[in-house]
């Protein structure tokens, strides 16, 4: 552009006749003051205002969560000390007196012994004043004890069962609890009353645990009530500020606690306050969820409300809810001071800034005026106008260089835009080349590809996807699945798109589309498109036909299963050889299994000579020679038979003789009916045995075998134990998967260990004999053990007891329990004998390995 002369440069001296105006009247030093005022002025008054609110919100706010922390502390504390009593309460029902006294309460409602007592008095002082009675109620809500903290004790107050029933019924309902072994009930929260029924003034509020008596059989004996007043549940409540007010209220709004007398206890009182009848609206709020804040509500204007809710798991009766109340007043009470010193410290600075204002805006305003001065001159195209002299280095000092560079600055500045402005044509057609190729690659892609919004229509597709769906790109574009495809592909094509939105990552899918030349699979891959926010805005697909791919798969499978079948079949005929390779090992077991028979044969044929001895010498002491004698004398009185039974002194002895000599032999002959049942249930032992041999020995035998290992102990019970024994046998078994190993040797260990058991217990006196089988999986072994509580071993036969030869019975051999142990060993495992002494019992174990390996003995 055109330019004039160059300008003078800062130092020329001013035109002769500029004069300095006076500042009172220029407007815009005017303006300037009146303006920074109202700058300073507006926002410093804002910002007083904002920063007191702020304050004074940031102090409510942070009071709320300060207060609700200190709320749920209480509540928690509460809590704390209802679990410690209930515990409490637990370990005394626990008690071993109070167990004896269940167990004889179970049979008999009676008082309880002095021993259960002292429990009693002992827990009271122990408590601290946390429980001040104990009460002993039976199945019926009958009292048999009463224990108060002052010392005094009640027993068997009849007709106090109709207090009691909602403790009986609630404690007995809570038996019913699965996996519950010793529950305890909380009633509701009572308040004591006079003998005739009124409550104390002042009321006394109290709760009663109630914690069922079980017996040794599992029944329920009776219950165990004990009371506590509700002064030490509440110690916590203490307000922390002087200003709070704390309530504790139950589910229905009753006051529990608070520092107004005369509103607790509203509901049971009868006065009608509650929380629901004060404060309709905030008890919606307390009362219907768990925890939270109530701020400057219409019931309670000015005052913040923090709640929490006291509710021990397991205990649905104790639904109590604490809350704190703290005037608002309070809060703001130290805001009031600060805001003070915010408003004097703001206006002391808004003063100081408007005295610094007025001088700094005399400096600004004469050059700005000499300035405008000469450019007014510059303007009319007066180029050699003089510049005012400054004489100072700052931004109205170099305004007069840049009226100079002004001009070339907007220039330069337009050139810089016009070559940015080619620069970007440049850069659309490389881009717009770009697109085109990428476009042609994915046109000409085997891939189905698309680009869909998350709104439904498409934004992009290629032109493989077009032609399945028998449009053009163009007119796919803009349209969603609804206008394109049939309903099922369309919601089906939906579902497949929400479910990678969902993922938020790429979802693979087959699908079988079917085509003209047959069904094609395809795998598709699809995957959000995310904006700059992270937030997806669309929806790719890239589909690929692997439809030769899956044939090709199909081929390979089906050769497979021709292989699998012949490897099954080959496998078939490598078993069949090999059970008829192992059926003849069994054969040499036979001999050993038929001389177990005859040993066991032997002790049940004792058994029946000893029966049929009984029987004989019961028959030799027969009293059927003496009802003989008396039949003899009816005979010959046969034809005066009546006078003879009713004058003659002998004949009226006759009748009751008969009678009594008619009970004597049925007396006999039910004796004789028991030894004969014995002797049949022996006979049909020893065809059980038979069987259970034949059963064993007509089998093929194999050297390993699939064994139910409990099955196999069964047996070996029902060979060595009869049923006329008077043995307790325990049988505790794991439900296992059969065993791989020798069954034969397996039944004759346990047959041996079975046999030493009985007759170690027939050898004891204990009264109880008892014979136990415990079977179980340890790991990579089975466990057998057979257990009793017979004579037991020696300290010193303990390491001799496997040897050949040692035995401890007169008529043994000394190679059973030999034999066992190289069995055991042969089969991979190991027998192994413990025993605490004589008197003592005595424990055999064996383990067998899962996975054998046999050993030679």
């Amino acid at each position: 552009m055109a330019e004039g002369p160059p300008p003078q440069r800062a130092g020329t001296p001013l035109p002769a006749a500029g004069r300095r105006p006076s500042l009172l009247r220029s407007p815009l030093y005017l303006r300037m003051v009146a303006r920074v005022a109202l700058v300073l002025l507006i926002p410093a008054a804002i910002t007083s205002i904002y920063n007191i609110q702020r304050s004074s919100s940031a102090r409510i706010e942070s009071s709320q969560p300060q207060l609700l922390q200190a709320t749920e502390a209480k509540a928690t504390a509460v809590e704390a000390i209802l679990l410690r009593s209930i515990n409490n309460v637990l370990l005394l029902g626990q008690a071993p007196p109070l167990q004896r006294y269940a167990n004889a309460l179970a049979t008999t409602p009676a008082p309880p012994s002095r021993d259960v007592e002292d429990l009693f008095h002992g827990f009271l002082r122990r408590s601290g004043g946390l429980f001040d009675g104990i009460s002993v109620l039976d199945r019926t809500g009958q009292e048999q004890l009463t224990v108060s903290l002052e010392g005094r004790s009640t027993r068997l107050k009849p007709g106090s069962s109709e207090k009691n029933e909602a403790l009986l019924s609630g404690a007995m309902g809570l038996t019913s609890i699965s996996g519950q072994l010793a529950p305890v009930f909380v009633s509701p929260i009572e308040l004591a009353t006079t003998p005739d029924g009124r409550p104390l003034s002042p009321p006394r509020p109290f709760i009663r645990y109630a914690s069922p008596l079980f017996a040794l059989d599992g029944s329920v004996a009776g219950v165990l009530v004990v009371s506590a007043p509700l002064t030490p549940l509440l110690q916590p409540l203490t307000p922390n500020e002087t200003s709070d007010h704390v309530y504790l209220v139950d589910a229905s709004g009753d006051y529990l606690s608070g520092p107004e007398p005369q509103r607790l206890h509203g509901g049971q009182r009868g006065t009608g306050i509650t929380l629901r009848t004060e404060r309709p609206e905030d008890a919606g709020e307390i009362l219907g969820r768990p925890r939270g804040t109530l701020l400057d509500t219409p019931n309670r204007p000015g005052f913040l409300q923090a709640f929490a809710r006291i509710r021990p798991a397991g205990h649905a009766s104790i639904q109590w809810t604490v809350v704190t109340e703290r005037p608002l007043s309070a809060i703001l009470a130290s805001e009031r001071a600060i805001g003070l010193v915010i408003l004097a410290t703001t206006l002391g600075s808004l003063l100081l800034a408007l005295l610094v204002t007025l001088l700094f805006a005399r400096g600004i305003v004469i050059p700005i005026h000499q300035l405008a001065t000469a450019a007014g001159a510059i303007s009319q195209g007066r180029w050699e106008t003089p510049l005012p002299s400054l004489d100072r280095h700052d931004e109205l000092g170099e305004l007069t260089d840049a009226f100079t560079r002004m001009g070339r600055q907007l220039q330069s500045a337009w050139r810089d835009l016009q070559q940015h402005v080619d620069d970007l044509q440049r850069s659309e057609a490389e881009l717009r080349s770009s697109r085109n190729l990428l476009q042609a690659l994915i046109d000409h892609s085997t891939a189905v590809i698309y680009v869909k919004s998350v709104k439904g229509p498409y934004l992009f597709v290629n032109r493989q996807f077009a032609s399945l769906t028998k449009h053009s790109p163009e007119d796919m574009v803009g349209k969603t699945d609804d206008e394109i495809l049939s309903p099922e592909w369309a919601a089906r094509r939906k579902a497949e798109d929400q479910q990678a939105l969902d993922a938020a990552g790429p979802v693979t899918h087959e699908q079988e589309i079917p085509l003209s030349d047959g069904i094609h699979t395809y795998l598709s891959v699809r995957f959000p498109l995310l904006d700059t926010h992270g937030e997806a805005y669309a929806v790719a697909s890239v589909a690929t036909d692997i439809t030769d791919r899956k044939r090709a798969e199909e081929v390979l499978r089906r050769a497979h299963d021709e292989l699998e079948q012949r490897v099954q079949e080959r496998t078939q005929e490598l078993r069949e050889a090999h059970l008829q390779l192992v059926e003849s090992a069994r054969v040499a077991g036979r001999e050993e299994i038929a001389t177990t028979v005859l040993h066991n044969v032997g002790n049940v044929i004792s058994s029946v000579k000893v029966s049929a001895s009984i029987m004989e010498s019961r028959l030799r002491q027969s009293r059927i020679q003496p009802l003989t004698r008396a039949t003899s004398l009816l005979m010959e009185h046969q034809e005066d038979l009546v006078r003879y039974l009713t004058e003659d002194p002998k004949g009226k002895l006759l009748p009751r003789y008969l009678s009594a000599a008619t009970e004597a032999l049925v007396e006999e002959n039910t004796n004789l009916l028991k030894e004969m049942e014995g002797l049949q249930n022996n006979l049909d032992h020893v065809t059980n045995i038979i069987a259970v041999q034949q059963s064993l020995a007509s089998r093929t035998m194999q050297i390993l075998e699939d064994v139910d290992v409990c099955a196999t102990a069964d047996d070996a019970l029902r060979i060595q134990l009869r049923q006329s024994l008077d043995i307790e046998v325990l049988r505790d078994y794991t439900e296992l998967p059969r065993l791989h190993t020798d069954r034969h040797k397996l039944l004759q260990i346990l047959v041996n260990l079975i046999s030493n058991a009985k007759h170690a217990l027939m050898a004891s006196q204990s009264p109880r004999r008892r014979l136990e089988v415990h079977i179980r999986d340890i790991g990579e072994y089975v466990q057998l053990q057979v257990s009793d509580n017979g004579i037991g071993i020696p300290a010193e036969n303990m390491l001799r007891i496997f040897q050949y030869g040692f035995t401890a019975k007169k008529d043994g051999h000394g190679f059973g329990l030999h034999s066992c142990a190289l069995h055991a060993r042969s089969m991979g495992g190991c027998l192994r004998a413990h025993s605490d002494g004589l008197g003592r019992g005595a424990t055999f174990t064996l383990e067998l390995p899962w996975n054998p390996k046999s050993e030679e003995p």
